[in-house]
């Protein structure tokens, strides 16, 4: 009886303690596959959003470099541009003076370094002598103009009769160079019948040379205007980089690859524009403002290409870097996620190890006590690990604050601080993300004050009256950014004294936006104290040149109206025609008087020109931003647009702020899809007084 009851006793235990057993087993090994599961999906959550924010932050490096090469270049080229049209403009006048008596056969000038006169080989002299006195302003023209770049190398006018005035440095100074006729630049500009760009090889290098054609006032082709600079002073500085892996490339409008840091020219023109290229969108249309990324392959590896225009000459500026360098990080954090899963599942699957062992252990060493053993291991064992596993979901939920507290003093307490220091990691990386957004809106909240303070100071958006509603007026402005360039004003500088100005700053953004600030202020005063437009503008002009270190300038429209006679003065410093419906009462382009561009050169002179208002007269103004805004194809919206719309507008008798708002819906209509890329600023004036007579 005693062995029977010993026996059933042992049974019992020995049932106790094998149904124990294998019950904590089955739970451990559920625990197991529940903890590496929360584990690899805290992993793949982790690893995918570091991925993605990696690689934006990456693409957005390369889009930036590029766009910083492409704007170190493109101020010298307005610059050129900027130095052939006034010399252009002065010989276009030149030829519209009738022509001066012969007074001598002229003779070539030779003096190093100064403006000089030759005749090409086999032009007869006879002759010339009238046509070369008509023209000698030009010379000191091209001789003052020539010192405003310093990468200028040649500054010329070659007309059709076969005389040049040329001012060049000493390394392109050659008298017996070919004849101007023959060049390529001077071809290019006669048959184009508008400003080129053109490459030209020179005794000291490939140059790029900008020509403009010239004609009379009958409209005859009398000569070219060519400023021209060495390519290597040109693509100087951008062409330079950190590292060996990035590369700078210059395309060309006919898709030539020509120019290249690493010197692969040909190899890259094959690979992106030859045949089979992958790539021939970018100088398909570089002069429409193209810009953008794309993958491709060169010399069997993956690379990265960013491209940014260069409008002033419909090229491109692209930077390259190898697709590896900018998924680096991304291989690295994915091993890192990888290491971490795989020695959890590791130290995982050695606790359960080392628990089955001393079960087993326990079984043949403790078989009387196996009920009391399995109790106890049960309690310390299997708790602490369904608390792993418990804390383990959380932390794959997100809830990286959750900490384990477990003093087992034994693996399974190992394993929690190896979760908790993961906990830790993962929280720290949050944190960081967290501060990069922060500061990302606290910049963004700042350039939002900016916009406000930008927007106060222009006048209210409400009519103006005068003398029983003499004048009516309208003015909107949408920014391409937070901040942009553009400003108008309006206001009073007397009796019955009304003074418009619209203008457009180079650039965009909070540089911009501090220069239209000094400008607008500077030309309000002007105004203010009484000054003719023409006078404002040169005193605004002066005072703009003064430290313009930054070689900034502004277009402006500067009028000013008397409300009572109707009588309207006005200027023009290099802006948009403006469209004026009289009494036909369809639109129509405002003659201008010849301005340069504001802050560009100290002593310009700005002839004013006067138009006198009849009742009802409209005036329409604005800033290229409306012209040259943009649809998904790159497609301007263009002057005949403006005008016809303005047509429309008149036809159906719209109020002043009708008309702006039609234009603006016409600019939404036309650029739908599309991010706005230029401030978009209108002011529309009316003149409903009576014309009084006036003193002679």
């Amino acid at each position: 009886m005693r062995k029977k009851l010993t026996r059933l006793v042992v049974m019992v235990m020995l049932f106790v303690l094998v149904g124990t057993g294998v019950t904590a087993l089955v739970g451990m090994l559920n625990m197991r596959k529940n903890v590496e599961k929360s584990i690899e999906e805290t992993g793949e959550i982790t690893l995918r959003e570091s991925t993605q924010l990696m690689h934006t932050q990456s693409v957005n490096m390369l889009r930036e470099i590029a766009k910083e090469k492409a704007a170190n270049v493109e101020g010298t080229l307005l610059t050129l541009g900027s130095i052939t049209g006034v010399v252009k403009e002065e010989m276009n006048l030149l030829y519209e003076r009738p022509p001066e008596e012969e007074t001598g056969v002229p003779e070539e000038t030779a003096e190093a370094g100064e403006v000089r006169l030759t005749l090409a080989q086999g032009i007869p002299q006879e002759g010339l002598a009238g046509e070369i006195a008509q023209t000698k302003r030009a010379a000191e023209l091209i001789d003052e103009l020539s010192e405003l770049s310093q990468v200028l190398s040649v500054l010329q006018f070659s007309s059709e009769s076969g005389f040049t005035y040329v001012a060049a440095d000493g390394q392109n100074d050659s008298r017996e160079a070919q004849d101007a006729r023959e060049t390529r630049w001077y071809q290019a500009a006669k048959e184009a019948g508008h400003m080129v760009a053109t490459e030209q090889a020179a005794p000291a290098g490939d140059m790029l040379v900008f020509s403009a054609p010239v004609y009379d006032g009958q409209g005859a082709f009398r000569g070219v205007v060519a400023a021209g600079a060495p390519m290597e002073a040109i693509w100087e500085g951008i062409l330079d980089t950190e590292e060996e892996s990035v590369s700078v490339l210059i395309i060309d409008k006919k898709g030539r690859v020509i120019q290249c840091s690493s010197g692969q020219e040909e190899e890259w023109e094959k690979a992106l524009f030859g045949e089979g290229g992958q790539h021939a969108a970018p100088a398909e249309e570089p002069a429409e403002g193209q810009s953008g990324l794309a993958l491709i392959e060169f010399e069997g590896q993956e690379v990265y290409l960013a491209y940014e225009p260069l409008q002033a000459v419909s090229w491109q500026v692209a930077t390259v870097v190898p697709a590896e360098r900018l998924t680096f990080g991304q291989a690295t954090l994915r091993q890192l996620v990888a290491e971490t899963t795989a020695s959890s599942v590791r130290q995982i699957n050695h606790h359960l190890v080392l628990i089955l062992s001393a079960l087993g252990l326990i079984l043949l060493v403790c078989l009387v006590f196996a009920l009391l053993y399995a109790k106890r291991a049960s309690t310390r064992l299997v708790a602490p690990l369904l608390r792993l596993e418990e804390k383990a979901r959380e932390i794959g939920k997100g809830d990286f604050e959750t900490r384990l507290d477990i003093q087992t003093g034994d693996e399974v307490e190992d394993l929690a601080r190896s979760i908790n220091k993961m906990a830790d990691s993962l929280q720290s990386y949050m944190r960081q993300v967290t501060a990069s957004a922060a500061e990302r809106e606290r910049v963004l909240t700042e350039l939002k004050i900016a916009k406000e303070i930008q927007t106060s100071m222009l006048p209210r958006l409400q009519p103006v009256f005068s003398n029983g509603q003499e004048v009516s007026l309208y003015a909107e402005m949408e920014p391409a950014r937070q901040v942009g360039g553009d400003f108008y004003d309006f206001f009073f500088t007397g009796e019955g004294k009304l003074a418009v100005v619209i203008a457009d700053v180079s650039g965009k953004g909070v540089p911009a936006a501090l220069f239209m600030a000094n400008a607008k202020a500077v030309l309000h005063n002007a105004l203010l104290q009484g000054l003719a437009p023409g006078a404002a503008a040169e005193e605004t002009n002066r005072q703009l040149c003064v430290n313009n270190q930054t070689n900034m300038f502004v277009t402006a429209f500067v009028g000013l109206l008397d409300t009572k006679t109707g009588r309207f003065t006005y200027v023009n410093a290099g802006h948009n025609p403006p469209l004026w419906a009289g009494e036909q009462k369809e639109y129509r382009w405002l003659p201008l008087p010849k301005g340069l561009i504001l802050g560009a050169m100290e002593e310009s002179e700005y002839p004013q020109k006067t138009l006198a208002f009849s009742p009802g007269d409209r005036l329409f103004l604005y800033t290229d931003g409306v012209t040259e805004a943009e649809d998904r194809e790159a497609r301007l919206f263009g002057e005949e647009a403006l005008q016809r719309t303005l047509n429309e507008t008149a036809a159906r008798k719209e109020t002043l702020e009708e008309t702006c708002k039609t234009v603006m819906g016409k600019l939404n209509e036309h650029g739908k899809g599309t991010e706005q890329s230029d401030d978009i600023t209108m002011l529309a004036l009316q003149w409903r007084g009576k014309r009084e007579e006036t003193e002679p």
